[in-house]
């Protein structure tokens, strides 16, 4: 059993077997997602880093996770 996992030979199979993949880029400060209750989808994160940012009423920002490369969210 092969338990070595290579995240580019993932991507690049999946790329080959879903025909509903995006490939998107973002700049500083860019919104990636926003929260759905039933988001059918996942993100990988191909390069830099992003924060999971939660806002409450009041307006005050909290970082919830942070991201970087190779790492997937919903």
């Amino acid at each position: 059993m092969d338990i070595n996992f290579n995240i580019e030979n993932f991507i690049a199979n999946f790329e080959n077997s879903c025909h509903r993949i995006q490939k998107k880029s973002f700049s500083k400060n860019e919104v990636i997602t926003s929260y759905i209750k039933k988001r059918n989808q996942f993100c990988i994160l191909m390069n830099g880093n992003a924060d999971l940012v939660r806002y409450d009423l009041n307006g005050n920002r909290t970082i919830v996770e942070h991201f970087s490369k190779n790492d997937v969210f919903r």
